[in-house]
């Protein structure tokens, strides 16, 4: 996984003009509301592998697609890509703020990787939109 992350972050940052048509595809995995994108970008159907969570091996099939998506969502220029249009930021943002049944299927050991998957991607989009003034000795007193 860790190579194959290798070539994708090196593909996109070398030919940027392909993350925009790719990150509806992305964050439709986390939302587990991509039906009928099986095979898509190379994604596996994340809202079909969640309809049979009783075996522990869709539950761990499930957990490393989602990182490998976690994973590429979080390179720069992907984040770019969804920082630079009102109506994808939007929807960054309710798709992070919806991840609560994502996480109540993924196997225990896994829950603890996907905060930090989650924290990897909401980090820079924190970053870039909200910054607080720091306080300075004047103001304090």
């Amino acid at each position: 996984r860790s190579s194959g992350f290798g070539v994708i972050d090196y593909a996109l940052t070398r030919f940027g003009w392909t993350v925009p048509a790719r990150v509806p595809r992305l964050l439709a995995a986390i939302q587990l509301d991509d039906e009928g994108m099986a095979g898509k970008f190379g994604i596996p159907s994340c809202a079909q592998l969640s309809e049979n969570v009783e075996s522990p091996r869709v539950r761990k099939r499930l957990a490393e697609v989602i990182k490998g998506v976690c994973s590429i969502v979080s390179v720069s220029r992907a984040i770019k890509a969804m920082l630079d249009d009102e109506s994808t930021r939007f929807n960054l943002v309710k798709t992070l703020c919806g991840t609560e049944g994502l996480i109540s299927i993924l196997p225990p050991e896994e829950i603890q990787k996907m905060v930090y998957y989650f924290h990897g991607i909401f980090s820079p989009f924190r970053s870039r939109l909200f910054a607080l003034k720091r306080v300075t000795a004047k103001e304090k007193a």
